[in-house]
């Protein structure tokens, strides 16, 4: 429901209770918090790049041979681009979502909210149950 345990803060739209809702309205859910996610991303990055032009990272700059002899910054080195925020999260949350309707939705084997309490936990004490999602089909 875009609320963050750890920072204990609204960071997503609402979306609604996970526990009520059928596979379809999960997936819509989970759709528009990747959106929100990359779109941050999005923006946390262009303002990464404006600030990396304008401060130097001369430690970080001195491991690169490139670097050392062109005389520019780490971040001035601008032939390879820097995508990281475009894939991460949407293949393994669409794992995540291939697991959930297969284990949950499919075989019921688990509850929505014996998910949430694994996940709340960090799966510990739950390691055959974890294992179960691991193994489960993965999306595509």
């Amino acid at each position: 429901n875009g609320f963050n345990p750890v920072f204990k803060m609204q960071i997503g739209p609402k979306t609604g209770d996970p526990t009520k809702m059928t596979f379809d309205e999960l997936f819509d859910a989970c759709i528009e918090q990747f959106k929100v996610i990359h779109w941050e991303g999005c923006k946390i990055r262009n303002i990464s790049r404006w600030v990396e032009e304008e401060i130097g990272r001369p430690m970080l700059s001195s491991g690169w041979e490139e670097c050392i002899e062109t005389g520019k910054n780490a971040f001035q080195r601008r032939e390879y681009g820097n995508n990281w925020l475009t894939t991460f999260i949407w293949t393994d949350g669409w794992d995540a979502m291939a697991a959930l309707k297969k284990l949950v939705y499919d075989e019921k084997k688990y509850t929505m909210e014996q998910v949430l309490e694994m996940l709340k936990v960090n799966w510990e004490g739950y390691e055959v149950e974890r294992m179960d999602f691991v193994r489960a089909p993965k999306w595509g």
